[in-house]
C-alpha cells in the first residue's frame, strides 16, 4: 500500500505543477548518492530535478504522524533520512509527508546549517485529500523553485 500512496502523491504533484516524468520520475535509482565514492545510494520518493539542478526533495510515509505527550512530530529515523537527502542534493528545505490521518504539521530546523524539514500530515480519508496535498505542498515550499 505504501508504494500506491507514494505514486498517488507523485502523480498528483506532477500533474498540479506541470512537471514531466523526466523532471519528477517515479524512481531516482542511480541518480543520487550521499558519498563521493557512490557507495551510499539514496532514493527519495519525491524529487524534482531540472536542467541538472535539484529543486525539491521529499519522502512519503504511509503511517500516522505520532502525537503523544513526548512526541508530536516526525519519527527520528525519518528525519535522519530527510537530512541525508538534503545533504546529497545541497538543498536547504525538504518535505516529509505522513499520509494517514490528520496530525500537526511542523517545521524542523536543523542545527547550525539551518536546513528545514517541513513535516506535513495528510488525511487520506478526506474527500478533498488531493487538493489538501497540493495546497499544503504549495504553501510549504512557496520559496522553493519547483519548475
Amino acid at each position: 500500500m505504501a508504494r500506491v500512496i507514494e505514486q498517488w502523491v507523485r502523480v498528483t504533484l506532477r500533474t498540479a505543477w506541470g512537471l514531466t516524468e523526466q523532471q519528477m520520475p517515479d524512481s531516482w535509482k542511480n541518480s543520487l548518492w550521499l558519498d563521493q565514492a557512490r557507495r551510499v545510494e539514496l532514493q527519495p520518493d519525491l524529487a524534482v530535478r531540472n536542467l541538472g539542478r535539484w529543486s525539491l526533495v521529499g519522502d512519503v510515509k504511509y503511517k500516522i504522524l505520532p502525537t503523544t505527550a513526548r512526541n508530536t512530530g516526525a519519527n527520528r529515523n525519518d528525519i535522519y533520512q530527510m537530512l541525508a537527502y538534503l545533504t546529497a542534493t545541497g538543498l536547504t528545505d525538504g518535505v516529509l509527508i505522513y499520509a494517514g490521518t490528520e496530525g500537526n504539521d511542523e517545521v524542523i530546523t536543523v542545527g547550525p546549517t539551518q536546513q528545514k524539514i517541513r513535516v506535513i500530515s495528510l488525511d487520506l480519508s478526506a474527500k478533498n485529500s488531493r487538493s489538501l496535498l497540493i495546497e499544503k505542498l504549495d504553501s510549504a515550499i512557496a520559496t522553493a523553485p519547483i519548475r
